[in-house]
Order: C-alpha cells, then structure tokens, then sequence
C-alpha cells in the first residue's frame, strides 16, 4: 500500500512538473494569442474600430486597408464567450472605441466547443477561463498546452502571415486542393444543440448591452462564401440567423446585421476555401465595408 502511494504521490508530482514546463514555455513562444492581447493593451486608446470573432473575421478584414485605426483581433476557432470577455473587460477602458465588428456563422450556434488547446491558449494570453473549467490548472491542460506547442512550433506560419494591425492573410497560391470541399455547419442533435444555442445568443447579447452601454456601433456580419457552400445552406437555418439578430436586438435595438453569405460580388478567386476569403477577396471585402456599411449607420435585412 505505501509502494502505491508513493507511486501516486510520484505521478502527481511528475504531472505537476510537466504543467509548470508546459505553462513557462508557452509564455515565451510567440503566438497570435499573445499578439493580438499585447496590442490591445498597449493600444487602448488608438483603436477605433475593434473586429473580433473567428476566423471568418480574422481572414476577412484588412484593417490596414480600412485605414481607419482599427484592428483586428480575431482569432481562428475563437468562441463567442470570449469575445464577450474582451468586449466586457477592454471597452470600458478604450476611450476612442468607436465601432465593434463580429461575424455570425451559419449554423455556428448549434456548435460544441471542446479546445483544449484554445482554452490553454486563452487562459495564458488574455487570462478568461472557460465557464465550466476550475481555475486552478486541470490535468487536461497540459495536454491542452503540449498540443499548443506542438502546433505553434508546427505552424509558424500562422505569425509569418499576421499583419501589423492583425489581419492573418490567406494566399491564393496556398489554397488546397480540395478547397471547394467544406461543408455548412448543420446541428447533429438538435434536442442538445438548442441548448447551446441558447448559450450562445446570450454571449452575444451580454457583447450587445455593453456596447449600447459604451455607445459602441455594434455590426454583425455573416461574411460572404462561395455559391456552392450557400446552395447547400438551408432556409430553416438561414432564417435563424436573422432570428438570432431579432433576440440581440431586444436588448440593443440598434444592432447592425449584415448577411453577405451570397454576396455574388465575391467570386472563385476571392476564396481561400469555400467558407474563408483569401488576401484579395478580403481586400474586395474590406472595401465594401469602408465604403457601404461603415458610412451608413442603418442595419440591412
């Protein structure tokens, strides 16, 4: 029995040694984590029109030709709740923040969230910890922070193709092959999902009364993919968009939503795959909302 214990008490210690390893070599290898956290911070009273969300945003928007001061500070894979988290904590504090710019994804109410790797990533760099994990460091966080690691020193690329104003840019030469393959997201249980759906719209409800407390345009944009991704879209689940709108827009009416998801302006070679703009398709992307949507002021159905 003690020849057990000690054993435990050895594994414990040697899983306690891996996680101080793991969290000290995340804090020196750069990520855009890090990155977009560092400006943030040290830019809290330059920007004036701050993009967030996932990767439809982060891919899509070229701040440095809005040429406003804005900044980009999306993150691929990113959940809602931590835009939430950002908005709640850094809006207050940005004197000159004008305009808060997110995406809503088809289908991407109904999703599950399982990073590890983004929620080790997350607590490091902006330090929000995900609702239902402890805040003291979990097992599964090392593995989360080993595979962050592991993809960070795989894929540097991912900082190599970040601009200074945050904007991860996609060529077309490095399109895949099978690019026109991705599929909408359609809820798998939908009993389940509305549960997360639910959750999900309160996120952005709580991003929407801190906006209309700051006095913030909060735009909402479901950002253009290629013809054959919307025709495999459905009704139902382009309708709960709007529907989704409707509920943000009881606690701040002046909401802006708008759905690009078939905009024909946006054509083959403006695509990374089916659902992601390359670095021409959000030059031609960025161009609209410098000159459509940011000057108007009025929300589109």
């Amino acid at each position: 029995m003690k020849l057990f214990l000690k054993r435990v008490g050895l594994f414990i210690i040697c899983l306690l040694i891996a996680g101080y390893v793991v969290e000290k070599v995340l804090e020196q290898v750069p990520s855009v984590y890090y990155d977009k956290y560092d400006y943030i911070v040290s830019h809290l009273d330059d920007i004036k029109i701050l993009a967030l969300g996932h990767s439809h945003i982060a891919d899509g928007v070229n701040m440095i030709a809005l040429n406003d001061s804005g900044y980009n500070a999306a993150i691929p894979g990113r959940h809602i709740y931590y835009d939430m988290c950002i908005v709640e904590e850094f809006a207050p504090q940005m004197n000159n923040l004008k305009i808060v710019i997110l995406p809503l994804g088809y289908n991407f109410q109904y999703s599950k969230f399982h990073d590890v790797r983004q929620k080790t990533a997350m607590r490091k760099s902006f330090g929000y910890i995900w609702p239902e994990d402890n805040k003291f460091i979990p097992a599964l966080d090392i593995i989360g922070g080993g595979e962050t690691l592991w993809r960070l020193f795989k894929n540097q690329n991912e900082m190599q193709s970040l601009d200074s104003l945050g904007h991860q840019h996609l060529k077309k030469t490095d399109r895949p092959a099978l690019w026109n393959r991705s599929e909408p997201r359609v809820p798998s249980n939908l009993k389940c999902d509305l549960k997360n759906r639910d959750t999900y719209i309160q996120y952005y409800k709580r991003i929407a009364k801190t906006c209309l407390k700051s006095k913030l345009r909060l735009i909402i944009i479901t950002m253009p993919a290629w013809h054959e991704y919307y025709e495999k879209t459905t009704p139902d689940g382009i309708a709960d968009l709007y529907n989704i709108v409707d509920s943000i827009r009881k606690v701040n009416p002046d909401v802006e939503y708008y759905n690009m998801i078939d905009d024909r302006r946006f054509v083959t070679d403006d695509f990374f795959d089916a659902s992601h703009l390359n670095e021409d398709g959000a030059l031609k992307f960025t161009d609209i909302l410098k000159n459509e949507i940011l000057p108007v002021g009025s929300f589109s159905r």
